[in-house]
């Protein structure tokens, strides 16, 4: 024999047995460690579990409360189980787990009976309970191409998962949440979206069958789907019906009269009004994800309840003011604009929109994009498209409430109905041209001794830049209150050059008053040079009304999350811009670009009281009025998306103030407004009688044969101010200067 026998022939066999058994046990230990981790490693959190979260459609809604929009990814509006009719649970129960309310999750008796039918029968059978397709759907579980390993380790999750749902809620909240989760076709995600889109009423209001309906399409809301395929959905419905009858729910009675009715769709009517305001949900939406990262809420899916501050009846009439304004000026424009001899502008505009094709921009090869831009340059229709929206009049307008900065109303551009395009209330930056001359007068009044009778020359600048007036005037010495009702030029730029006001405080005024963009170190800046965005020369604008004081425009009221909770309490950013007595002299002032200056055609349109002033930049390319009552700011640009494009004669005054003058009208008669003047007062603000007479920067009280002109000083600068003492051969009342100005 031989001397050396292995270790396993010297042992017993009963010893052999139970190392082998405790080497398998071992392995099969580790498979199941290894398993499990595997498993665990795809399961959600406790604190997931515990508050399960589903996308919810979020709604804005007006001032008044009525339902603007909705924002979603998922457009899921969410329902409590006192809202489901007992019918629905009924038809749920029956047709997707009879055993709901007797099992922990998992119904070990319809897996055992689903694996032997499909071992053995061939015949795959589902066997998931409410609570396990709930764990599925919430969390994610089904990948779309499923390996057999996949689909064990998916089980077991689901399983583990149903299990732990079923620990964390009642039976009745599971069954809420699965009928607010499950999708049901056609964008209706969960069950009240379902009621509404097909039915056209709400789930409390579902009766038998139509509810077993809807039930019909958790199976497979494609194939059932009764619009497309109503014959399979009427067979699929009265299965469920079946099912209803023979668990007790329905008498035979029940069950022949509701599956001998037809489905009879009748699909809500959109109860929400998003032609009306496209612009201005765009801007909320944007402002809302702009927010996110501090806020935490996602609008598309946090289901919030967004209280905005729109009107919509004040949206209705300047969507109208817009509409009735726009077709005469594209008009006047189609009279004028040629295309012929602007073949490099084509060129430039034809280049842009190529590029910004989502076909070219999809290709890779430089081949390819030279093929496809040739081939859209030679493509007729394709070229008359882009003329025709590179010459479409544009438009932005925006309405704000004084005291509040409350957004009241928006036009964005001239698709009030889809809002299509860019925003040009928020998303454009252009040059104000004349209208910034009130945030030149303003900083240079918040100085000394600068008032409404300042007396500037409007003699031709020499040296360095040098504007000139719209109708080519010039001479003569004037006070500021006519220089911009007039709209001066050469007196706006003289108050830089004269050294009246520094750029510097005009940069720091403008910053006062919400105006962000970067303000350019040179004269220009005195007519406009420096571009602005119309949302925020809307707010600059709100400064003088609100006695000084700057109120960002604010979009919302409040915001009501999920639950029903409020979120913290919105306040705008509110500080003093300028002084309450340089607000008042600089309302008066711009009340005379409406009674007497450039603005007085406004008169013909709106009889109120109203405060503005006209802006026009270089060669016409942006048309603007920036105007207010003591309720409402109101702006207006007009131009084209491509500044190249110009409409000579597209004045401020003739383009851009009858968009203001019919909405304030429509406006102030709508909501029937009071007849209100705006306040003429301050606590250190008087009016006294100075010489209308006098060189640049001359400023006194009116002495013996003076020509006089009542207008504001301070009261605390009125004592020390010196009486004229010239002698005055002749004098006359004052005269107002017959210099029609600029529309600059």
């Amino acid at each position: 024999m031989d001397s050396k026998k292995s270790f396993f022939s010297k042992i017993s066999r009963k010893q052999q047995f139970l190392i082998l058994g405790g080497v398998l046990t071992v392995i099969f230990a580790f498979a199941f460690i290894l398993f499990w981790m595997k498993v665990k490693s795809g399961l959600p959190e406790i604190e997931e579990l515990e508050n399960p979260k589903f996308y919810l459609a979020s709604k804005v809604f007006d001032s008044k409360g009525e339902l603007l929009g909705h924002f979603f990814i998922e457009n899921r509006v969410e329902v409590q189980y006192s809202d489901l009719p007992q019918n629905l649970i009924q038809a749920l129960v029956s047709t997707e787990d009879k055993k709901f309310f007797d099992h922990w999750g998992v119904d070990v008796d319809r897996i055992i009976k689903s694996a032997v039918k499909t071992i053995f029968m061939g015949k795959p059978q589902g066997a998931s309970t409410i609570t396990q397709q709930l764990a599925r759907n919430l969390y994610k579980f089904k990948e779309s191409d499923e390996s057999s390993s996949d689909l064990a380790l998916r089980k077991v999750r689901e399983w583990v998962t149903a299990v732990q749902i079923e620990r964390s809620f009642s039976k009745n909240e599971i069954l809420t949440m699965y009928l607010n989760f499950n999708y049901f076709g056609r964008r209706s995600y969960g069950i009240e979206s379902a009621a509404r889109n097909f039915f056209g009423v709400s789930t409390k209001e579902l009766t038998p069958e139509k509810s077993a309906t809807l039930i019909a399409l958790l199976k497979s809301p494609t194939y059932y789907d009764p619009i497309r395929y109503p014959e399979r959905s009427l067979e699929r419905r009265n299965l469920v019906l079946r099912n209803m009858l023979e668990d007790g729910y329905l008498t035979q009675a029940e069950y022949e009269k509701y599956s001998a009715m037809k489905i009879e769709l009748r699909r809500e009517k959109r109860e929400v009004v998003v032609n009306k305001a496209p612009y201005f949900l765009e801007y909320l939406k944007n402002e809302m994800i702009q927010g996110e990262k501090m806020s935490g809420m996602d609008i598309l899916t946090a289901g919030l309840n967004i209280y905005s501050t729109l009107d919509m009846e004040l949206q209705t009439i300047a969507n109208k003011a817009v509409a009735s304004n726009l077709g005469r000026l594209q008009a006047g424009f189609n009279g004028y604009w040629s295309w012929a001899g602007r073949q490099a502008l084509l060129n430039e505009v034809l280049d842009r929109a190529i590029k910004d094709d989502e076909e070219y921009q999809i290709l890779v090869t430089k081949e390819e994009k030279d093929a496809y831009y040739k081939e859209l340059k030679n493509n007729k229709r394709f070229v008359d498209s882009v003329k025709h929206a590179a010459t479409r009049v544009q438009v932005g307008f925006v309405a704000l409430e004084v005291g509040t900065g409350h957004i009241l109303a928006m036009v964005g551009g001239p698709d009030t109905a889809r809002g299509l395009g860019l925003n040009h209330v928020t998303q454009i930056k252009r040059q104000p041209g004349s209208t910034y001359k009130a945030i030149l007068y303003a900083a240079a009044i918040e100085k000394d001794n600068v008032y409404p009778q300042f007396r500037v020359s409007n003699s031709p600048i020499k040296g360095g830049y040098s504007p000139k007036n719209a109708d080519g005037s010039a001479g003569g010495v004037f006070p500021i209150r006519i220089g911009i009702a007039k709209s001066i030029n050469i007196m706006a730029v003289r108050m830089i050059t004269d050294g009246y006001v520094k750029i510097s405080e005009v940069r720091e005024v403008a910053e006062k008053m919400g105006l962000r963009t970067k303000v350019d170190d040179n004269a220009t800046i005195a007519l406009g040079s420096a571009v602005v965005i119309p949302l925020e020369l809307a707010g600059a604008f709100s400064v003088f009304p609100n006695k000084g004081m700057y109120i960002a425009p604010n979009w919302f009221k409040k915001i009501v999350d999920r639950d029903g909770t409020e979120l913290v309490p919105f306040t705008p950013s509110k500080w003093r811009a300028i002084s309450e007595e340089t607000a008042v002299m600089m309302t008066s002032m711009l009340e005379d670009v409406v009674k007497m200056g450039t603005a007085r055609s406004l008169q013909g349109r709106f009889p109120y009281p109203a405060a503005g002033k006209t802006g026009t930049t270089q060669d016409f390319t942006d048309a603007w009025f920036a105007g207010f009552t003591p309720k409402i700011v109101a702006i207006v640009w007009i131009g084209f998306d491509n500044p190249k494009i110009k409409y000579p004669g597209g004045y401020g005054g003739t383009a851009a103030l009858p968009i203001w003058g019919d909405f304030m009208a429509n406006a102030y008669k709508v909501k029937k407004y009071p007849k209100e003047e705006f306040p003429v007062s301050a606590p250190n603000l008087v009016k006294i009688d100075l010489c209308a007479t006098g060189g640049p920067g001359y400023l006194s009280k009116a002495g013996p044969g003076c020509p006089v002109v009542n207008d504001y000083v301070l009261a605390s600068e009125a004592e020390s101010m010196p009486v004229c003492e010239k002698k005055h051969v002749g004098s006359k009342p004052v005269q107002k200067s017959e210099s029609t100005g600029s529309e600059w």
